[in-house]
């Protein structure tokens, strides 16, 4: 068993294994509505993201030009990714890249939620929850490229 650092008065709303068998707990404070995503769930989401894109044709087509790389950070938990597009294709791994054209910065569940792909990243960037760090033109790019997998 693997100790659990948590505030004793927060509630265990989770419980999941990861891809290297330890346990991962998702806790939530009293008196607080949001639950934390974890890095588990935030590297899947982030996957789903990739193979969406990478199967998207159009996407690849529109993008084989814009090559950039971009850090995706939670800002509640120990989870940094790096994405990758080269060539029109997305590659993802764990960890930050040392010079990102972009960086997303959110809070975990925030970051699932858009990467899976179950809100649309409007209305926490706008609300400064979301906050993009890079050239105005690379974030509409981000955003184009989120609005053609999800939708509105």
């Amino acid at each position: 068993m693997h100790p659990v650092n948590c505030d004793t008065a927060s509630r265990l709303v989770g419980r999941e294994r990861d891809l290297s068998g330890f346990d991962l707990f998702r806790f939530q404070k009293p008196g607080k509505k949001q639950v934390l995503a974890t890095h588990l769930e935030i590297t899947e989401s982030l996957t789903v993201f990739k193979d969406n894109y990478n199967n998207n044709l159009r996407l690849k087509v529109m993008n084989r030009d814009w090559d950039r790389v971009v850090v995706i950070k939670a800002t509640d938990i120990e989870s940094l990714h790096t994405l990758t597009l080269w060539d029109g294709e997305v590659s993802l791994k764990e960890g930050a890249s040392e010079n990102p054209d972009l960086t997303v910065i959110s809070d975990s569940e925030t970051l699932a939620d858009i990467f899976y792909g179950d809100i649309a990243p409007t209305e926490p960037y706008n609300n400064g929850t979301l906050r993009i760090m890079g050239s105005e033109d690379d974030i509409i790019r981000l955003d184009f490229i989120s609005l053609m997998i999800w939708g509105e």
